[in-house]
């Protein structure tokens, strides 16, 4: 490991051979050995009255950071930018905020960066890749680590992001109409509500402020008021759901400072007050296709126990949904979901315990058939992806799968080996007595009749 020889004059409290140290840390290994001393250094240097340390502080925040980027390039936005945070304190004015698909309208993972100024107001941008701040903080350390949170989110703005701008909610149908109309959920009574919503959260957070709002390139409405961020999403049962992607600085000084803001922040997480629009009757938000296309939930853990698990109802939901054409509940779409997940995850054990044609087994197989067919057809280019949902392509991904695994295990024509049950086994018993003594029987009159009389 490559050390730093740092030379201090005492007498005039500074750093003699400063240049040289510079030039040699440009060289140091990057390995754990020298990113461990480098952060003591760090430390050190921090913590000393040495009139001239500004410079190296800067050179080495920059090369630890330079390190920990190139030692882990599949960093997300958010983790790189984290990890810029330690070196660069003005870097937390910035805030990556990341929105999964199950809860955007577009159906689309989305993330974006948002900057709060020194004068409370705020930017936001939406990010070209996901990759693409943690591509610049390792090709652009030393910026990164010495520059203002101001200058890196300009660079963002003017090369790599689209720019979101903001007008005052009531104004943009008249300012910018064709903004307005990008909007996935475009009913004005739907709009209405959300506003409602926003005002109302806004007045419990404690911050004041006009209510505006854009549309990103993907047809999410984003709402601002003061430099808390919002927006809503349709969940299963198409009730409005709002989703905070930036805290309040007042909110977060209240959450330090107030012992009830957890009880109030749970009274606004509550599904009264996040289905703002149960029972709305509207086109927008009300599901009204069949299951297959609409039943999106957040992730599906194949390896989960299922303890509520039951065949026969199972079976029973399938009958009535697709026998009598009855429309489900959530409670019991979300049944079938689940069931047919546990059932993708013990495929497996059942190839190895021979119970592929078990009731299980058949009963996930036709559950299966027209998912799987659709989702080769879609891989093949022969059928449009949006004509199965996300959830259904993930389950015949992994019901494929599994069953590559077991027909690779061989187990897909594996012998069955017979059990006996204690009536057959009394059976075969009685079945061997009968045939001993027949035996014997044979025997005596072989030797009979061998007998020269």
């Amino acid at each position: 490991m490559n050390t730093l020889n740092i030379r201090l004059d005492n007498n005039n409290n500074e750093i003699i051979n400063l240049e040289e140290v510079l030039a040699a840390l440009q060289n140091i290994n990057n390995d754990l050995n020298s990113i461990e001393y480098l952060e003591s250094l760090l430390n050190y240097m921090e913590n000393q009255d040495i009139n001239n340390k500004s410079s190296l502080i800067d050179a080495i925040r920059a090369k630890l950071l330079e390190f920990k980027s190139l030692n882990d390039n599949a960093m997300s936005s958010k983790d790189a930018l984290d990890q810029a945070k330690r070196y660069n304190e003005d870097l937390k004015r910035i805030n990556v905020i990341s929105t999964s698909k199950y809860d955007n309208d577009s159906k689309k993972d989305i993330e974006y960066i948002s900057i709060t100024h020194e004068d409370g107001s705020v930017e936001m941008l939406v990010c070209a890749g996901s990759t693409a701040i943690g591509k610049y903080i390792s090709e652009h350390a030393s910026d990164v680590a010495t520059k203002s949170a101001d200058e890196i989110f300009k660079y963002f703005k003017e090369t790599v992001h689209n720019e979101l701008r903001f007008y005052k909610e009531s104004e943009i149908d008249n300012v910018n109409p064709t903004l307005a109309n990008q909007a996935l959920v475009k009913e004005d009574d739907i709009k209405a509500l959300e506003v409602e919503e926003v005002e109302k959260y806004a007045e419990r957070i404690g911050i004041e402020g006009e209510v505006q709002v854009t549309v990103d390139p993907n047809g999410e409405r984003i709402y601002m008021v003061a430099d808390a961020i919002i927006k809503f999403h349709s969940d299963y049962d198409g009730n409005r759901v709002m989703d905070v992607l930036q805290e309040s600085k007042i909110a977060k000084l209240n959450k330090e400072s107030n012992r009830g803001y957890e009880d109030l922040m749970n009274e606004l997480d509550g599904p009264e007050n996040n289905d703002i629009f149960t029972n709305y009757e509207s086109a927008a938000v009300v599901n009204t296709a069949s299951p297959s296309v609409t039943d999106e939930f957040v992730s599906i853990n194949f390896e989960q126990e299922f303890q509520e698990f039951d065949l026969e109802r199972l079976k029973g939901l399938l009958i009535k949904r697709d026998v009598y054409e009855q429309e489900l509940t959530a409670e019991e779409l979300a049944y079938i979901r689940h069931s047919i997940a546990f059932l993708i995850g013990t495929m497996l054990k059942r190839a190895e315990n021979n119970e592929l044609a078990s009731d299980e087994a058949v009963t996930l197989d036709d559950y299966m058939r027209d998912i799987v067919a659709k989702y080769q057809a879609i891989e093949d280019g022969r059928l449009a992806a949006n004509e199965l949902s996300e959830t259904d392509k993930e389950l015949a991904h992994q019901y494929l799968e599994n069953m590559e695994r077991i027909e690779a295990l061989g187990l897909k024509n594996k012998p069955k080996m017979l059990e006996l049950k204690d009536e057959d086994k009394k059976s075969g018993m009685a079945t061997a007595v009968i045939l001993l003594e027949m035996l014997v029987i044979a025997v005596f009159v072989i030797v009979f009749l061998s007998i020269d009389i």
